[in-house]
């Protein structure tokens, strides 16, 4: 005969999830799929709002590019329609990078993944940069990677064709944002590189350029101005912070917290960045192979 735990007169209390911890809560969320996601926004409250929290986060884990309609969306944070719209866009890009190797579909593939823009260069920087391995389907994956880096760089070539008949347009951008139609132009002889993380850095080495012209007076355009320009890039680059040279691992290094360029040269007026150019010599500097004229 079992023996009564609880007696008669003394309530049940039923364990809810509302006792659970929300330390817990986020653990399981962060292992949810999009769709138990929305099955779980619905249960009541706290567990929509910790949906929107991580909505947030499965966008930012899955896509780094976006055009305008990206930028609307996360500035009036609806990251569940964020996350459905892109979704459904990487299912139209899939399909227009599997009609690629087909004559009779490449042209309307080619200008749905241009039509798409930024929308669509996750996807297609993800089928470019694939690593190859075996398997025997050595074949199919070379022909993906193929076909992606051509829709890659015809994308990038009308996006920098599109940056610099702007800038030609209004001279005023072109001459607060000189950096503009570098990278454009850098972007597309490189289609398969990813300079989406340049532009703060090049902001903040501008901050830095402008703090070290004023702190030797030189006024801009002038010779004195150019030497402090030519010190930034070509000085020699500051010593390794302790905290790195004590990173034994690379994984320590890369949790290590990494302060960006600008921050590195702050203290160290004397160093800059330490650029070689683009091969050994004197002469390398001159070589047409190093330089990007003609291709304009």
């Amino acid at each position: 005969m079992s023996r009564n735990l609880v007696s008669a007169d003394e309530p049940v209390v039923m364990a809810t999830a509302e006792c659970l911890p929300i330390d817990f809560l986020r653990l399981l969320f962060a292992r949810l799929t999009a769709r138990e996601l929305c099955a779980a926004a619905c249960t009541c409250h706290l567990w929509r709002h910790l949906a929107v929290e991580f909505w947030r986060a499965k966008v930012h884990g899955r896509w780094k590019h976006g055009s305008g309609r990206w930028m609307d969306l996360v500035r009036n944070g609806q990251w569940r329609q964020l996350y459905r719209e892109r979704h459904l866009l990487d299912v139209a890009s899939r399909a227009a990078l599997r009609d690629l190797p087909w004559p009779l579909r490449r042209a309307g593939a080619l200008e749905a993944l241009c039509t798409a823009g930024e929308d669509a260069v996750d996807l297609m920087l993800a089928e470019a940069t694939v690593v190859v391995g075996g398997g025997g389907r050595e074949a199919l994956w070379l022909g993906r990677k193929y076909w992606a880096e051509k829709a890659l760089a015809m994308l990038r070539r009308r996006q920098a064709a599109a940056t610099l008949a702007a800038l030609a347009r209004d001279p005023r951008v072109a001459a607060e944002r000189p950096e503009t139609a570098a990278l454009a132009i850098a972007q597309a002889h490189y289609p398969t590189s990813d300079l989406c993380h340049l532009p703060p850095q090049l902001a903040a080495l501008r901050r830095l350029l402008r703090h070290r012209l004023w702190q030797a007076a030189a006024q801009p355009g002038s010779l004195e101005a150019l030497y402090v320009l030519n010190h930034l890039v070509f000085g020699a680059p500051p010593p390794p912070s302790p905290l790195a040279a004590a990173a034994s691992s690379p994984s320590a290094a890369a949790a290590a917290c990494c302060p960006s360029l600008a921050d590195q040269l702050a203290p160290h007026p004397g160093c800059g960045l330490g650029l070689r150019g683009c091969g050994s010599g004197p002469g390398a500097y001159y070589r047409p192979s190093n330089s990007l004229l003609p291709e304009l």
